[in-house]
């Protein structure tokens, strides 16, 4: 019976001792994988970039959107930085390459497009419909 006893105590202090073994702290979560740390500077680059667009640096907005990083990004993000490419070099009257960058945008999405007010406007509009009926100016 002594034994007994004995065997319940040890038990009950044994599985006291083991719960405490249980991870309580935060869980940690797996670390990224090279594409996704890769997409992250991507996504992070374009933003750098287009905060300079809007505030009217262009050519700083256009050595970021060359930046190596947004080029191992996603199709959504390459194809927001040839948008912006495109825009670029229209307003500094190199439509050549704004067509070309739409082309590329297209190359990379058959859906690429853009809003009624920007396939309209009058320095990039009309290199945008070269680019997208595929005719050379």
């Amino acid at each position: 019976m002594k034994r007994s006893i004995q065997n319940f105590a040890l038990t009950g202090m044994l599985a006291i001792l083991l719960t405490g073994c249980l991870a309580t702290g935060p869980t940690v979560a797996p670390p990224l994988t090279a594409e996704e740390i890769a997409r992250q500077r991507a996504s992070q680059s374009l933003d750098d970039a287009l905060a300079l667009y809007e505030k009217g640096y262009y050519q700083q907005a256009e050595h970021r959107l060359l930046s190596e990083d947004i080029w191992r990004g996603s199709n959504q993000t390459q194809q927001s930085a040839l948008k912006h490419l495109a825009f670029i070099y229209c307003i500094s009257d190199r439509k050549q390459m704004c067509r070309h960058a739409f082309e590329r945008a297209i190359h990379i999405n058959q859906n690429f497009t853009l809003s009624s007010a920007e396939a309209t406007h009058p320095l990039w509009g009309p290199e945008y419909q070269l680019a997208r009926t595929g005719k050379q100016n």
